[in-house]
C-alpha cells in the first residue's frame, strides 16, 4: 500500500484509520469505507498486509465497514487470481477502484480480470470508474460510481506521470 505524506513521498504500508470510518459512522453512515492505501503493481506484501490489516481492524471497530481496494490496473491482469483469492478468503465487502495512467480497463486481458473479481460471492463494489460502472453492475457489483470528470474516474498510480492517453471507449447500450 502507498499513501502520500504532505511532503509529496510516498510511504508504504500504512495500517487503516479507526478514526477514519468512526468519523463516517458518527455522520450517520451505516457503513464505512476504510482508507486504504493504493496497491501499486506486484506489490504482493502489500495486499497481503491490507487484507491482515483489514482483518484486525474488525477486532477494533464497533460498525459495519467496507474495505477499499485502490489497485494498480496489474492486479487485473497478472495479479487477478491472486486478488480474487484474497477477496474470498476475507469474505467481506470490498470496494475496488482502478489505477492507471490512462484507462485500466483499456485491455482485453484486464476486463476478463476485471469481471473474474466481480464473479466472486464476496459483496463488491466499483467506485471511482468511467462509463464501467453500467458494466460492473450487469456483472454483479453491488453498486458503482461514475465519476463526472476524469480526476474522479480512475486513480493515478503513486509513480505519477503525466495522463496522456489515446484510448478510444464507447459505450453500447
Amino acid at each position: 500500500m502507498a499513501y502520500w505524506d504532505d511532503y509529496d513521498t510516498c510511504q508504504r504500508p500504512a495500517p487503516l484509520s479507526t478514526r477514519w470510518v468512526e468519523e463516517q459512522w458518527a455522520h450517520g453512515l451505516t457503513w464505512a469505507l476504510t482508507d486504504s492505501g493504493y496497491v501499486d503493481q506486484a506489490a504482493y506484501d502489500d495486499l497481503n498486509v491490507l487484507f491482515r490489516h483489514a482483518e484486525a481492524f474488525e477486532g477494533d471497530t464497533q460498525g459495519q465497514f467496507i474495505l477499499a481496494l485502490p489497485l494498480d490496473e496489474y492486479w487485473l491482469g497478472k495479479g487477478a487470481e491472486y486478488v480474487r483469492s484474497l477477496i474470498d478468503s476475507y469474505g467481506r465487502p470490498v470496494a475496488v477502484m482502478l489505477g492507471a495512467v490512462g484507462d485500466p480497463l483499456r485491455t482485453k486481458d484486464a476486463v476478463h480480470g476485471f469481471l473474474y473479481l466481480l464473479e466472486s460471492p464476496t459483496p463488491m463494489a466499483v467506485l471511482r470508474t468511467d462509463q464501467s460502472a453500467v458494466g460492473a453492475l450487469a456483472a454483479g457489483a453491488a453498486f458503482s460510481t461514475m465519476g463526472t470528470t476524469a480526476s474522479l474516474r480512475h486513480i493515478m498510480p503513486p509513480r505519477g506521470g503525466p495522463r496522456v492517453s489515446n484510448d478510444f471507449s464507447v459505450l453500447v447500450p
